[in-house]
């Protein structure tokens, strides 16, 4: 997969996230509560398992958003390499900004 479509699969998976993680808050935000010992220990065993899902998410995301970077690096250090002479140095001064 080139570098562009790691980087809109990557903002994808951000935006899902995103929308993932609004419709948990407010889920956690209800103020739904178990009229028995079962239920609310089946409420809390959904919040366990959501924490769970939602960690791994964000561990998947995060992972995918490092490999990402470090793909981008290595293209914008062969390109200032395959540059020559002033544009090299150009290039070298505009990533020192």
């Amino acid at each position: 997969m080139c570098e562009r479509n790691k980087a809109f699969f990557f903002l994808f998976l951000l935006s899902q996230l995103s929308g993932w993680l609004s419709e948990l808050k407010q889920e956690l935000q209800s103020e739904e509560v178990s009229d028995s010992l079962e239920g609310a220990e089946r409420l809390i065993e959904q919040f366990s398992t959501q924490r769970e899902s939602t960690l791994d998410a964000f561990a998947s995301t995060i992972a995918e958003g490092k490999t990402l970077l470090e793909e981008l690096k290595y293209v914008v250090v062969s390109v200032i390499l395959r540059l020559t002479g002033e544009e090299a140095e150009k290039a070298c001064c505009f990533a020192n900004e």
